[in-house]
């Protein structure tokens, strides 16, 4: 298995995530951000995903990938749209060069504070996730990040907010 990753977009994200049979749907945010969306009626309040794609983190560990936002727009933003951060969902995407599937890491403890932040995904755990379907990972903070293949996207969401 190659481990390059294949160069996708969120909207090629989307569309396979679209291809799982369900009554819900993503819809399009108007936000400094091209890649967030909506999940109406989803939880007691809205959810929102902002997709991010994961490449390498150009540090020591080889192994060490990760998805970046900017903390301060996406905190500026929430508040002035009077969205909790606690319903926002950095989902980061790959896909690995010659396979059918691309995986989304889930990290849904975001920060409100920094100009750019990464947030990190160890590379095992995106093959494990391609392999089997799910992983679980703890970055350096002990939080975890669970990584699935797209066509688990909504049946990981009701386990985390159902």
């Amino acid at each position: 298995m190659s481990l390059t990753a294949q160069n996708i977009s969120h909207e090629e994200v989307l569309e396979e995530i679209h291809n799982t049979r369900t009554n819900y749907k993503l819809i399009k945010i108007d936000s400094p951000f091209r890649s967030m969306y909506s999940l109406k009626n989803f939880y007691k309040e809205d959810l929102f995903i902002l997709f991010r794609k994961i490449s390498f983190a150009h540090r020591r560990d080889p192994n060490e990938f990760r998805a970046q936002i900017s903390d301060i727009k996406l905190a500026d933003f929430l508040k002035s749209h009077d969205i909790e951060i606690s319903n926002v969902i950095l989902a980061g995407f790959f896909k690995i060069f010659g396979n059918d599937k691309i995986t989304l890491s889930f990290f849904d403890r975001l920060g409100s504070q920094a100009r750019n932040r990464s947030y990190y995904i160890n590379f095992d755990a995106i093959l494990e996730a391609n392999t089997n379907g799910r992983s679980s990972w703890y970055n350096a903070e002990g939080y975890e990040v669970v990584t699935i293949k797209t066509n688990f996207f909504y049946e990981e969401l009701r386990k985390r907010y159902c």
